[in-house]
């Protein structure tokens, strides 16, 4: 009796452990953005900046962000840009201000 009553506390203990794990699984992100100051027109360049590599980026809908599928985490990128103003900008940011985008 002492036995089984052992073997259910045992086997609750080990569901409730995956059950936890489960639930606390990252979600699997696709795309990051990193946040541009006003609208752009165009993506020019965008590069991981120490390996001189294209990433692959684009512009989303309304200008405002860069998307970078498939980023390779703790990279600093660096970003040719044309605003909607006709002014063009290049910058870099480290992996402190590319933001995951959390999959719909």
């Amino acid at each position: 009796m002492v036995k089984k009553l052992l073997f259910f506390v045992c086997l609750l203990c080990f569901t409730s452990a995956l059950q936890a794990q489960y639930l606390h699984e990252e979600p699997q992100v696709d795309f990051h953005q990193i946040y541009l100051d006003e609208p752009a027109h165009s993506l020019d360049q965008i590069i991981y900046e120490k390996e001189e590599r294209p990433a692959d980026g684009q512009l989303s809908p309304d200008g405002m962000r860069v998307l970078i599928k498939n980023y390779k985490e703790k990279t600093r990128i660096k970003v040719n840009v044309t605003y909607k103003s006709g002014r063009q900008e290049e910058f870099s940011r480290s992996s402190c201000f590319i933001d995951p985008v959390p999959p719909l």
